[in-house]
């Protein structure tokens, strides 16, 4: 089945009560269900959505991830992008407010990108509990994104940006980084983004 140039647009979803179990107020996947043994998206667009206390996963190629607001939520990343999204872009979205560990005992990160040869740029994340960009994904670009007061329920994960290696297929190699702003507004003790960018490959 072929999902091509379509968009989800301008909505507000609100879930009432955050979980921390498996849920997204938007969810896009190129795994099928049922008797669909492969479901195929491709430049599709996901703009100026609001998702209060849930996040969004975005899958397919050639997608857009823009201007979106999401808040509150208690599962994964605010925006996860899997790591079949390739030739992506993933911009000028706020993250925020992501709270505690899910049920993976994964800290709620800003947003959790493993899609190669994306773009990731001028997004804003910050308060969230875990990092505010997590990037384990090859020949990305990682520009102009603001991350700051990050990590506020981790032990670790408590960077503005975190490289990731997982494998050899999930990780930074040729990826850029450049132009971001992380730093943290709070005073002494209460500060809890301890690195800007971590190089944890």
């Amino acid at each position: 089945m072929l999902f091509r140039s379509f968009s989800i647009e301008r909505n507000y979803i609100k879930f009432t009560v955050s979980n921390k179990g498996t849920n997204e107020a938007i969810s896009l996947s190129n795994a099928g269900g049922g008797n669909d043994p492969f479901v195929e998206m491709t430049d599709g667009v996901v703009r100026q959505n609001n998702c209060e206390g849930s996040g969004m996963q975005i899958d397919g190629v050639r997608m857009l991830a823009a201007d979106n607001v999401v808040h509150s939520f208690k599962f994964g990343g605010g925006i996860t992008v899997l790591i079949t999204c390739v030739d992506s872009t993933i911009s000028r979205n706020t993250v925020c407010g992501g709270v505690g560990q899910d049920d993976n005992i994964t800290w709620c990160h800003g947003i959790e990108h493993w899609g190669k040869r994306c773009v990731i740029t001028d997004n804003v994340c910050f308060d969230n509990a875990g990092n505010g960009i997590v990037l384990a994904a090859m020949d990305c670009v990682v520009a102009n994104n603001v991350c700051y007061n990050n990590g506020t329920g981790a032990s670790h994960d408590r960077s503005g940006i975190e490289l990731l290696y997982q494998n050899s297929s999930a990780n930074c190699a040729s990826s850029v980084i450049t132009g971001n702003r992380c730093f943290d507004t709070r005073s002494g003790s209460s500060k809890t983004q301890v690195y800007g960018i971590e190089d944890d490959s």
